[in-house]
């Protein structure tokens, strides 16, 4: 069931793209890489996940995005 929610064209159902996605070797650790218009719809949209364990969601951005406004703060 959470394998077939965390599907590509589920996800885009809810206006998500997943660009990549891995698990951790003996780790139960999912890292997924996401694009999103905004934290909530991602928060929502890994609802189904949090039932069974931990979910943290965190903004970011690419490596060319953080060169070109000069550092990892995010601006305002």
């Amino acid at each position: 069931m959470l394998l077939s929610h965390l599907s590509a064209d589920n996800a885009a159902s809810h206006g998500i793209a997943i660009q990549a996605e891995a698990v951790v070797n003996d780790a139960h650790t999912l890292y997924m890489i996401v694009e999103a218009p905004d934290q909530e719809r991602v928060q929502q949209f890994m609802a189904p996940v949090a039932q069974v364990g931990r979910v943290e969601v965190w903004p970011a951005s690419s490596c060319a995005v953080v060169v070109g406004r000069g550092g990892c703060a995010a601006l305002p």
